[in-house]
């Protein structure tokens, strides 16, 4: 585990619990977790119960005995740690998003491929039952061609009162900002389920001087091969909403919606305007079948880094291809396309188009 921070903690909790839930895993050890701060680090360790405790990350790589890396430092440093792990021969999980540049982002995956190790980035959001099966009613064609795509990231831990004073209690935002911090988690949803943007607008602001972020909001529209439109927005800013992330898709025979605070739902529209609320919760629906024999009991985000660990763990044990129902380091790029065109448009306020590669090693 290359970070003990925040998602330290996450995709520890994910990797343990689903080596006791689901049983075709192989066995996980939990080997080494590195941190800034040696004192931090080692209780790190001895919390979550790795063996050994670093401060220096690429000896933590080099170190014997590894098959798989979790980097979850700052993002800034997903770039040299992912190479690092992927030149070691080893299978990477990176948290998104996968750099802070496409041309970045673009090399982690070329270098991943070339090397055919595996390599996934960490969308949690996939891994919520209610998500994939509204991509499953996508791509099954239950809604129709997909008309539009609705989507926005809203928090408020980048207002003035969670500065300084409440720091012990909420961090401050990471100085990603909203576009680069909050941006990847929708717009990976967008690709997921309407396809690839050919054209972006987009604005955004700092509207609170004091944070450390380089935005704190951002807007903009998508303009999507298939001829879709879409919508997408993000905020630290947003009083009243202490973390929300949420979609709608509209397609020529219906609707989806989802929330993240009603985690377990999803809304399905038809034309009549007739809404049908699914409780996805069945052992039958995605990912359930690691949890309980009866419908109606609902799982937590904490659960979205369960089955994400298992499914990483999946791929590297040779059981699944990353692709079956994750995000791969192509995919990771591809979103961070769509970051940089957004960011580009919000500088120039002008239409920025986007030149998608094609599958598998290409040029950017």
């Amino acid at each position: 585990m290359v970070g003990n921070g925040f998602m330290g903690r996450a995709h520890t909790l994910g990797l343990t619990v689903a080596s006791l839930l689901a049983p075709d895993l192989p066995p996980v050890q939990l080997l080494s977790i590195s941190g800034r701060d040696s004192n931090k680090a080692r209780r790190s360790a001895d919390q979550y119960r790795y063996r050994e405790a670093f401060t220096d990350w690429r000896a933590q790589i080099d170190s014997a005995g590894l098959t798989a890396v979790d980097v979850v430092l700052p993002t800034e440093l997903h770039h040299p740690a992912a190479l690092a792990a992927i030149r070691a021969g080893h299978a990477v999980l990176c948290e998104k998003p996968l750099a802070v540049t496409a041309a970045d982002a673009y090399e982690m995956w070329q270098t991943a491929a070339a090397a055919d190790v595996v390599h996934m980035c960490g969308f949690n959001f996939r891994f919520a039952p209610a998500v994939r099966l509204a991509h499953d009613l996508v791509a099954s064609g239950e809604i129709g061609q997909i008309l539009a795509f609705d989507g926005s990231f809203l928090e408020s831990l980048g207002l003035p009162e969670y500065d300084a004073d409440s720091a012990a209690v909420w961090p401050p935002p990471p100085q990603d900002g909203a576009l680069l911090g909050l941006g990847p988690h929708i717009l990976d949803l967008a690709l997921w389920l309407a396809g690839e943007p050919t054209v972006v607008q987009a604005q955004s602001k700092k509207l609170n001087p004091s944070s450390a972020a380089r935005d704190d909001f951002f807007g903009g529209t998508l303009q999507f091969r298939s001829g879709a439109q879409g919508t997408i927005r993000g905020s630290r800013v947003a009083g009243g909403v202490t973390s929300e992330c949420s979609f709608t898709v509209t397609g020529t025979r219906g609707a989806l919606r989802w929330e993240s605070p009603r985690l377990n739902e999803l809304w399905h529209i038809t034309p009549g305007h007739r809404s049908t609320l699914i409780e996805v919760t069945r052992p039958t629906d995605p990912f359930m079948s690691m949890w309980w024999p009866e419908p109606g009991h609902p799982i937590s985000w904490t659960e979205t880094f369960i089955h994400q660990a298992a499914h990483f763990l999946r791929a590297v044990a040779g059981m699944t291809t990353v692709r079956e129902s994750a995000a791969d380091f192509e995919d990771g790029y591809r979103c961070a396309l769509v970051i940089d065109a957004m960011a580009a448009a919000a500088r120039s306020g002008q239409p920025t188009p986007l030149a998608w590669p094609a599958a598998g090693l290409a040029t950017p």
